[in-house]
């Protein structure tokens, strides 16, 4: 018995290709971001199998909090590092509490707009590779092409 990865973890296909587009727009920052960022980010995306509730929106926002408190001590409020972080930060929270398509959409709209960003600090390859992945998972993610089998 074979099961595709999203029946696996129980999530729609359009969950999925939203995913893979967060993945994609956190890559794009790969080269500006610090070693540490990836922990929180890491976390933050891993809060998305907490269950849902008012408790887990509040750890969530105590969390996004704690982090920039965290990058003001040690960049300072205006410092790229720290704005980069605090919004690829919001941006994962936000994704790991989506739950329906519309917010999913809104995800989408966000993460297409952050990798567009992230792009500027790429060149050659890696960068055109991005420019052709982030639209496809986009249109993937917003179309009714991600079908369940």
């Amino acid at each position: 018995m074979h099961l595709s990865i999203a029946a696996r973890f129980r999530v729609s296909p359009r969950a999925a290709w939203c995913c893979a587009l967060l993945a994609l727009a956190l890559f794009s920052h790969a080269p500006a971001l610090p070693p540490l960022a990836w922990l929180a980010l890491a976390l933050a995306a891993a809060s998305r199998l907490l269950p849902r509730g008012r408790l887990v929106e509040a750890t969530r926002i105590a969390f996004l909090l704690l982090v920039f408190s965290f990058c003001f001590r040690l960049w300072g409020w205006q410092a790229e590092n720290t704005v980069r972080l605090v919004l690829l930060l919001a941006l994962t929270l936000k994704w790991a509490e989506a739950a329906t398509e519309r917010e999913q959409a809104r995800v989408v709209a966000v993460a297409l707009v952050t990798g567009a960003l992230g792009l500027l600090r790429w060149n050659e390859w890696v960068g055109v590779l991005l420019l052709f992945a982030l639209p496809w998972c986009a249109m993937n993610a917003l179309s009714g092409a991600a079908r369940e089998n």
